[in-house]
């Protein structure tokens, strides 16, 4: 009598995920998410192919290929087991829905859950170091396909594959009773988050408190030291410096004589980040002036910053070390005669930058290979990569000083020069000869860089750069004049000889690798003088103004046009990146050169120019589509979107009129429509040969926007049409909610449907609220251009609409965007209703906007702290919301204050308080929301602070700065130092031990 063979681990993995997915189907069913009849068919697929999963496994057979199957990981735990499940569940009802089993809202619903279990499980595994090994493609005979739609894999293990799978096996045991859902399972396999002290305590953590803190002391500090009343320039001088030494110090003596290296680091960089301080203060105070050897103070500070590099064995400091050496070169310079004139003009600090940049790149072979803290991976890296940071800065000075003074000095920057009473500098002039050795030693470095160092491959396309660059000096020294259509067409010949060239001579060779990249800038130079050409006569409503466009110009937009495009043919197959690139020149150079043309012939208005300029990138997709899966297909594709943006973003710009003056009977709507109607269609062709659902979004958007300039034409209101324009998408919600598409012919429209729904409505909502804010500026019973009943009843409607979108679609993304856009029209139900009968003023819209974004910051951050196994949408709702809610009517009402010359307290601490608490707590827990709205919110308010603020009140904002930024600072060295008793905290809660033991007392 034969027993069946033991099921291996992979095999137990597989049939227990099937058995908890068929689980999973039956709650969606009891919780009303799936009928009866859905919930049968789709368990008896599963049933099906689990009972061949299972004769495979009793035969002890190869594992098929099952997609979206997280094959057997070496670490087992329950996290990993809930990821397979969910990975395989959210494949599974796609495969559904495709079938047509699953409505598109069900699809939804479903996938939603699925996600935000995946996202919670994906986050847990990344936090706590685990590493998910993937299915490997495997490739099978085209015969040998399975039931799973995939092709199934009949190879023999090698002996250490099956050795190490019977290790997993024995070691690691696989449960089939581990739970799914959070409230099942058991507290061992419950996810393990860290509690809110492990948070805080966290080494990264106490990094953010300090380095934000020292930040904030830093600003505040020279805040503070700009506006000083209460010591003299001499006294705060020597305190300064002396207090400076001391922090250094301490620094220095925690790092090397105790086991606190964190709070060692944390106040040695604070005391770096406060030297250059020193500096400034001594010469704004006329202490020790740039004239008067100022740089022997940048000698000793950068003397200290290569000693804190040294002492901390810490490649930071190397950054910081060149950093102070080039403010010591940039002070000796200011102070040589005469001065500072000498300084500004430019020659002297790009040469010493430049210089400095060679000698640190260079000092990177001076360091060994190894391991050790000095080794030349770590400190030799450092002065490299800084190295090429100075001399790019001294090359860019040079090429700004040449930009401004030379090559566009006529065109742009001539009055700006008048303005300040300058000139010039000399590298535009009889300089241009060190110009040209300063781009040659950049050059020479790059090339040095990809040569002998041998890791940095990218650098020989920078020498390709400046070698067109030095060539530009060249022909510049020799005065060899020539005029801008001769110049497009030499540098396209030129390109195009050059890609000949590679092509049939040079192809492969090691030494010419960078001349493709060359050819390539050779032949986007003439683009750009191109374009600048066409700039210089670009008119608002008028595309050519100024004088006829030259046929000759015409003649050499397209030749550079076939210059690039046999470019594109040349690289092909070898450089598919640089392909493309030759593909978008020739594009720019095509439409550039058609819109001469047309121009040229009388037709020189945007209206005319436009419904012919559009039939080009119709034109570029079409033939995308007939290249099929050569190599062309994608680059003409990708063109093809690029140019449809330039033409919609040229008709927000040059047809603004249209958007704007609503004139009954104006030709330029006509337009308009026309435009729009193609670019319908061009976005329509993309859905079709792409397959890409968010064109659906664009096809729908400029089909709106045809009807709607059409309607614009014949007299028909605004109200009107966004109205209908809303209606017909909540129509088409309705349909996605109850399934009606999916129970006809039009079934495969079904998502389509859905995101044109989508699209209606956003744009309704979003035309809406522009409009609404607009009419708000107007009178009050205004008509139609100002506020009046009849608007407030349209922005009630709207919000309607809104809150009957959140209410029926299911997916939470544009439920949150519905959310967004219902709180909209209240807010312009509410300014309405205060214009109209001057209810409440903006002082409690501020404190009602304040109130509800703290409670959802509290509701947010309570449910971020319980949730376990999934991410709550609710949560990242709130979090946004309320960050957002709690500091944008703190700053709008700073920012109105500081405008009307008042400083209020509680709103410039409360906007300051709330932006700070954002950041700081986004950074500790690392969360998104609150660290982006919050690190805004810090920015903005520092970058308006000196711009409006009283300057009688910058001492009060000042010391509030300071003793925030030591509060924070200072919190972070408490809790560094005593993070390990803090750590124990919880455990000698527990136990009662120590000043708990007062908890067991009668």
């Amino acid at each position: 009598m034969s027993h069946p063979q033991p099921v291996s681990a992979e095999w137990d993995v597989i049939l227990t995920t099937f058995s908890r997915a068929n689980e999973m189907y039956d709650r969606w069913e009891r919780e009303g998410q799936l009928s009866t009849r859905v919930r049968q068919q789709i368990c008896e697929s599963l049933e099906q192919r689990l009972a061949t999963l299972r004769e495979l496994a009793e035969r002890n057979a190869d594992i098929p290929d099952i997609p979206a199957m997280l094959p057997l990981q070496y670490n087992e735990v329950p996290p990993v087991r809930a990821l397979r499940l969910w990975r395989f569940l959210m494949r599974d009802v796609s495969q559904h829905t495709v079938k047509g089993v699953l409505t598109l809202a069900q699809s939804h619903a479903l996938k939603q859950e699925c996600s935000e279990r995946l996202g919670s499980l994906n986050r847990q595994l990344l936090q706590e170091g685990i590493t998910l090994a993937e299915p490997q493609p495997k490739a099978t005979p085209p015969s040998e396909a399975s039931a799973w739609g995939r092709r199934d894999v009949h190879a023999e293990q090698t002996s250490a594959q099956a050795s190490a799978t019977e290790t997993v096996s024995s070691t690691m045991p696989l449960t089939t009773d581990h739970a799914v859902d959070g409230d099942d399972t058991s507290s061992a396999d419950r996810p393990s988050r860290p509690n809110l002290l492990e948070i805080i305590l966290d080494p990264r953590s106490i990094q953010w408190l300090m380095g934000l803190g020292g930040a904030l002391m830093v600003v505040g500090i020279v805040i503070l030291l700009w506006v000083n009343e209460y010591f003299s320039p001499p006294v705060l001088a020597l305190v300064m410096g002396v207090a400076n030494v001391v922090v250094l110090a301490g620094g220095w003596s925690i790092m090397l004589l105790s086991r606190y290296q964190l709070v060692g680091k944390g106040l040695t960089l604070l005391a770096c980040l406060v030297m250059p301080l020193n500096m400034w203060y001594y010469h704004t105070h006329d202490l020790v002036t740039i004239d008067g050897h100022l740089w022997v103070v940048a000698v000793i500070i950068s003397a200290l910053y290569a000693a804190s590099a040294r002492v901390l064995k810490d490649e930071l400091f190397v950054y910081v070390f060149n950093l102070g050496v080039v403010m010591t070169g940039m002070l000796i310079l200011a102070d040589l005669p005469p001065s500072p004139q000498k300084f500004w003009e430019i020659a002297s600090p790009a040469t010493l930058l430049v210089i400095l940049g060679l000698l640190g790149i260079h000092i990177e072979r001076a360091f060994e290979e190894g391991d050790g803290p000095f080794a030349r991976r770590r400190f030799g890296r450092a002065f490299f990569l800084s190295g090429h940071a100075i001399m790019i800065s001294g090359l860019l000075m040079v090429f700004v000083a040449q930009l401004a003074g030379d090559w566009l000095y006529e065109s742009w920057f001539r009055s700006i020069y008048q303005s300040f009473g300058a000139v010039p500098s000399p590298m535009a002039g009889e300089l241009r000869w060190l110009g040209l050795l300063l781009v040659l030693a950049g050059l020479y470095a790059s090339v040095y860089s990809d040569v002998v160092v041998k890791r940095y491959g990218s650098f020989i396309h920078v020498a390709a750069a400046l070698l067109l660059w030095a060539e530009i000096l060249i022909v510049q020294l020799l005065n060899l004049e020539l005029g801008v259509d001769a110049i497009i067409v030499v540098l396209a010949i030129t390109s195009l000889v050059i890609n000949l060239t590679q092509a049939s001579v040079t192809r492969g060779k090691e030494l010419t690798r960078s001349i493709p990249l060359f050819g390539l800038l050779l032949g986007i130079l003439p683009i750009l003088m191109g374009l600048s050409e066409y700039f210089r006569y670009l008119g608002f409503r008028e595309v050519w103004v100024g004088e006829e466009p030259r046929w000759t110009y015409v003649g050499a937009m397209a030749l550079t046009a076939v210059s690039s495009r046999i470019g594109a043919h040349l690289y092909g197959n070898s450089h598919r990146w640089l392909s493309t690139a030759y593909f978008f020149a020739a594009a720019a150079a095509s439409m550039v050169g058609a819109v001469a043309a047309l121009a040229a012939m009388g037709l020189n208005s945007w209206e005319e120019h436009a419904p012919i300029m559009m039939l080009i990138p119709i034109a570029y997709l079409a033939a995308s589509h007939l290249y099929g899966d050569r190599t062309p297909a994608k680059p003409l594709m990708y063109v093809a979107h690029a140019a449809t943006a330039v033409m919609l973003a040229s008709s927000l710009t040059s047809a603004f009129a249209g958007f704007t003056h609503i004139v009954e009977g104006q030709r330029l709507n006509l337009s308009l429509s026309l435009f729009f109607l193609e670019a319908a269609i061009f976005y329509g062709m993309a859905t079709a040969f792409q397959k890409r659902p968010a064109y659906v979004h664009w096809a729908a958007a400029m089909a709106i926007g045809s009807l709607w300039q059409l309607m614009t034409y014949f007299g028909v209101s605004a109200d009107t049409y966004l109205l209908s324009f809303a209606l017909m998408g909540l129509g088409l919600l309705l349909t996605y909610r109850f399934s009606i598409i999916e129970r006809t012919a039009a079934a495969p429209l079904a998502d389509a449907a859905f995101m044109s729904a989508n699209t209606l409505l956003s744009l309704s909502f979003v035309a809406s609220l522009f409009r609404g804010l607009s009419r708000l500026e107007g009178p009050v019973h205004g008509g139609s251009g100002g506020v009046n009943w009849w608007f407030l009843g349209f922005s009630a409607i709207m919000m309607c609409i809104a809150l009957l979108a959140v209410a029926i679609v299911r997916l939470s993304a544009w439920r949150r965007w519905y959310v967004v856009n219902s709180i909209a029209q209240g807010a312009l139900i509410l300014l309405a209703l205060h214009k109209l009968s001057d209810l409440s003023p903006w002082q409690q819209v501020e404190l009602f906007c304040i109130v509800i974004g703290l409670f959802l910051l509290a509701v947010g951050h309570v449910g971020w702290n319980r949730e376990r196994d999934r991410e709550s949408e609710l949560v990242t709702t709130s979090l946004f919301f309320g960050s957002l809610l709690a500091v944008v009517p703190l700053a709008i009402a700073t920012w109105y204050d500081r405008g009307r010359g008042e400083f209020l307290i509680l709103n410039e601490a409360g906007f300051l308080f709330v932006s700070v608490l954002l950041l700081g707590s986004g950074l500790i827990f690392q969360l998104k929301a609150t660290t982006v709205v919050g690190s805004a919110a810090t920015s903005l308010y520092f970058l308006t602070l000196l711009i409006f603020v009283p300057w009688s009140q910058l001492s009060t904002i000042a010391l509030l700065i300071t003793i925030g930024g030591g509060t924070l600072f200072g919190t972070g060295l408490v809790l560094a130092f005593f993070r390990d008793r803090l750590l124990t905290l919880p455990d000698r809660f527990t136990r009662r031990e120590g000043v708990f033991k007062v908890l067991n007392w009668r």
